[in-house]
């Protein structure tokens, strides 16, 4: 019971952050391979229980699925819609797609960012929860 006061003190404090223990939810895309995305463009990424996948690219819409084993991530070949936008608009979008096949791994960071990352650990994409 001695415990009780600090546990709510650290709860009250804000220290104890509730966080994401899988890769499931709306994720918002931050950065691409350290290039950073266009502030304006929204580009996000769903992931549903089921390992299906969804989200927008910042110009077109797009699905797919993914295999969640523990850490491990693959996202398999995604279908997207056809429009056209403005060239650095799709430059994203494609950096985007390109970046998700390379993806083999995901963790959460403290911060509660979701992070995508290569076969050799290096961040991919990094996210934040909707």
């Amino acid at each position: 019971m001695r415990l009780l006061p600090i546990v709510l003190a650290l709860i009250v404090s804000g220290a104890v952050v509730a966080q994401a223990a899988e890769p499931e939810g709306t994720w918002i895309v931050e950065d691409i391979r350290g290039g950073g995305v266009i502030d304006s463009l929204r580009t996000t990424l769903e992931i549903a229980p089921d390992g299906k996948v969804s989200g927008h690219g910042g110009c077109n819409g797009f699905g797919g699925s993914a295999e969640i084993d523990g850490n491990a991530i693959r996202f398999g070949p995604m279908f997207s819609t056809k429009m056209a936008c403005a060239p650095a608009i799709m430059d994203q979008e494609q950096t985007f797609h390109d970046a998700l096949a390379d993806v083999t791994a995901w963790q959460i960071e403290e911060t509660g960012h979701l992070v995508l990352l290569d076969g050799n650990g290096e961040t991919l994409i990094r996210l934040i929860g909707e």
